[in-house]
């Protein structure tokens, strides 16, 4: 008899903190914003709270003016259905030469599309995304890292600037 009271206690205090844990973290999913302006944030995803998104990888930012972001990306949708978010990265590199040839403005358009905290990878969609170089004289080419390095890349030139 005793025995079986050792092992229900010894199952009841195994039990019971779990049951606990689960509990607070309901409750504390229940008092997460899940929309930032006009954009649903389905769990694992969250903003506001460490606890309010599965992880630091899952967290977001809400900005003053309703803008859902994740790094530099500009968040319009999140899918969970699809896999997928669906954002703007508005990054412009350019470099504007005077006559003699030195530079007059430079900006490189380094962009972040992971926070160095991630310890889970997002990666960049082969099939829904639109990478553009406008002007004379121009190179575009975006790179990283997955697995293995790959770049890609256009250059645009002119024949006659005028």
């Amino acid at each position: 008899m005793q025995m079986k009271l050792l092992l229900w206690m010894v199952v009841m205090m195994v039990i019971l903190p779990s049951s606990t844990v689960t509990a607070s973290s309901n409750i504390s999913l229940e008092n997460c914003p899940r929309t930032c302006g006009s954009v649903s944030v389905p769990f694992p995803f969250g903003f506001g709270r460490t606890e309010c998104a599965k992880n630091d990888s899952f967290l977001l930012e809400c900005n003053k003016t309703g803008s859902l972001l994740f790094g530099d990306i500009s968040i319009s949708d999140i899918s969970l259905e699809n896999g997928t978010i669906t954002g703007l990265v508005n990054s412009s590199a350019y470099r504007c030469w005077l006559e003699d040839g030195s530079d007059w403005i430079f900006r490189d358009g380094n962009i972040a599309f992971n926070k160095p905290s991630n310890k889970l990878a997002f990666i960049i969609s082969p099939i829904h995304n639109k990478f553009v170089g406008l002007g004379c004289d121009t190179v575009a080419f975006i790179a990283g890292d997955y697995g293995t390095t790959f770049a890609s890349g256009c250059y645009a030139f002119c024949t006659n600037v005028t």
